[in-house]
């Protein structure tokens, strides 16, 4: 999830391309997933966060 909050919003296209091509965009999927349902706020936010940089609402 790291990874998509800390790169600049322009190279979001370039990164989801690189992480279908490198086979890790369902793991990402997965984490921000988990995020999602944790029970930490501060994760919640983050996988909020993350969606929100993704395009999903």
């Amino acid at each position: 999830m790291t990874r998509i909050l800390e790169i600049g919003e322009y190279q979001i296209p370039e990164q989801i391309i690189a992480m279908r091509r490198e086979k890790t965009l369902s793991k990402l999927m997965a984490e921000i997933n988990a995020g999602a349902l944790s029970g930490s706020t501060e994760e919640r936010a983050r996988a909020r966060a993350a969606l929100d940089r993704l395009g999903f609402l």
